[in-house]
């Protein structure tokens, strides 16, 4: 998906897989942490290739009341 959108090369793509192996990093873990992707782009690839919508903190509004609950 990263090579179609054309955000990483098939020689990026390689040389990533087989670097995240020996690094124990999930690729897209490593692809951050080397500075190739940014976390928002790899959080939008993943909504869409699990067809999960993404967080939107201002859809989950927080009840300033629970701050008199929760110490």
């Amino acid at each position: 998906m990263l090579v179609e959108a054309g955000l990483l090369s098939e020689e990026q793509l390689k040389a990533a897989l087989a670097e995240d192996a020996k690094s124990g990093l999930k690729l897209g873990q490593y692809l951050i942490r080397q500075g190739i992707v940014s976390e928002g782009l790899i959080i939008d690839m993943l909504s869409r290739q699990l067809d999960i919508e993404k967080y939107h903190p201002d859809g989950f509004p927080v009840d300033l009341r629970l701050a008199d609950t929760i110490p």
